[in-house]
């Protein structure tokens, strides 16, 4: 056993040629068993360019260099821009999860809308073996339910549009609810390219009609969401200059009534302190009324640049409904069980290698 070449095993291998090809067989057709009876599963995509507000900052820079002058601290410039890598945690979210399973999808074989869950509850199919693997859990899980009469009401009752306490907004879900939300979880992805900048979403569901709409659902609900970020931002920066531009109108009119004061006790030929003075207080009034000036010009930009956040993407490839499923892949799946045929017989036949061989050793000793 131990100087067995690659050769000699080989042509055991040869001699064990029938059980090769039974086990080899069996795997064949247990491959493509599997293969048959796994739900066909059908995946959609849409492919967005992120689009650049420009204007944003210039103006407050130019702003920024006068109102340090001023003594006005006008801070950051908010951009309102997130990092495309939160896009992804944007639709693992919860809200996102119950406003997608909240939403109706258009169903074509019964001709009606109809939600996810109600879809995963009357019409999902589950592969065979997946039920085999999944019998001792649902056993358990039944068992659970038969001895508390309280979980059974819960889920009697459950459902996830009403999970929010609307109290303190906290999220109160039941185990079968989160079961189903991690589930739906796993049929949205999205990626960004940082080469290309372009952000891709897919959708994996086993109707081609219902990946689609689920596509261009998360696409609206990730652009109202990037919108209403970006107004918010640009709308906290509106209201702080509008602030600073009331209480600078009001220093500009100061300003200007001390000015007009001091012309007006000082009429005819100035000495020089009373030019001295006259030269501050009009500087004042210039600086003053330069800053109001460039205040209410950054007012407009930003009402201008709250306005132009209508539109965070551009669509580069829209929504196409697959006419060829993305899952199962039945060719590797029958080729996996293939191999894994020829391991199984290879191995086989090792072990009975070994054990006879062990048994000899024991005989002769």
């Amino acid at each position: 056993m131990g100087n067995l070449s690659l050769k000699a095993f080989l042509n055991l291998i040869k001699e064990k040629r029938k059980l090769v090809i039974i086990v080899t067989s069996l795997c064949i057709l247990l491959g493509i068993f599997i293969a048959m009876t796994t739900p066909r599963v059908w995946s959609s995509k849409i492919q967005l360019l992120a689009i650049e507000q420009s204007g944003s900052g210039n103006g407050l820079g130019r702003l920024g260099s006068l109102a340090g002058i001023a003594g006005v601290n006008l801070g950051r410039s908010e951009g309102g821009e997130l990092n495309p890598e939160v896009y992804f945690d944007i639709i693992r979210s919860t809200p996102f999860l119950m406003a997608l399973n909240d939403k109706e999808f258009y169903f074509p074989l019964n001709k009606d809308s109809i939600k996810l869950l109600e879809y995963q509850a009357e019409h999902a199919k589950t592969a065979p073996l997946s039920r085999v693997l999944g019998l001792p859990s649902n056993i358990l899980k039944l068992v659970g339910q038969l001895f508390s009469k309280k979980n059974t009401s819960a889920n009697n009752n459950s459902s996830i549009t009403e999970a929010i306490a609307h109290d303190n907004e906290i999220l109160k879900l039941t185990v079968e609810d989160r079961v189903f939300l991690d589930n739906l979880m796993s049929k949205i992805a999205v990626n960004f390219n940082e080469d290309t900048g372009i952000t891709t979403i897919f959708s994996y569901h086993q109707d081609a009609q219902i990946s689609a709409q689920m596509v261009i659902f998360t696409y609206e609900y990730l652009n109202n969401f990037l919108k209403s970020y970006k107004s918010s931002q640009v709308k906290r920066k509106l209201d702080f200059i509008e602030k600073q531009l009331e209480k600078k109108q009001n220093d500009f009119r100061n300003r200007q009534q001390q000015l007009a004061e001091f012309r007006d006790r000082n009429i005819g030929a100035l000495n020089n302190r009373a030019r001295t003075e006259l030269d501050n207080l009009q500087s004042e009034f210039n600086l003053a009324f330069n800053l109001v000036n460039s205040l209410s010009q950054q007012r407009e930009e930003t009402a201008i640049q709250l306005e132009e956040n209508s539109l965070v993407f551009k669509v580069l490839e829209p929504v196409v409904v697959p006419v060829v499923p993305s899952k199962p892949k039945r060719k590797i799946i029958v080729m996996g069980f293939l191999f894994l045929g020829l391991f199984l017989s290879a191995l086989i036949i090792f072990v009975k290698m070994y054990l006879s061989d062990q048994e000899g050793k024991a005989q002769a000793s």
